[in-house]
């Protein structure tokens, strides 16, 4: 996978691998990689949905296990 280039930071990036499949990575405003797709989509639609649920989770409830 190649970084986006001229990109700005903080940033999803959406690309092919291997199998031609689309996956996302998602980068941190310091432009480190910090997030990545569990799984590979056939279309870019798909995937392009993925990123919006992640986006849209943004305030969404933390939970943790008591120590």
């Amino acid at each position: 996978m190649s970084r986006p280039s001229n990109a700005e930071y903080p940033c999803y990036w959406m690309y092919k691998d291997a199998k031609s499949r689309y996956r996302w990575t998602y980068f941190a405003k310091n432009g480190e990689e910090i997030g990545v797709s569990s799984e590979s989509y056939v279309s870019k639609r798909d995937c392009r949905q993925s990123m919006d649920i992640m986006r849209a989770s943004t305030k969404s409830t933390i939970y943790a296990q008591e120590e």
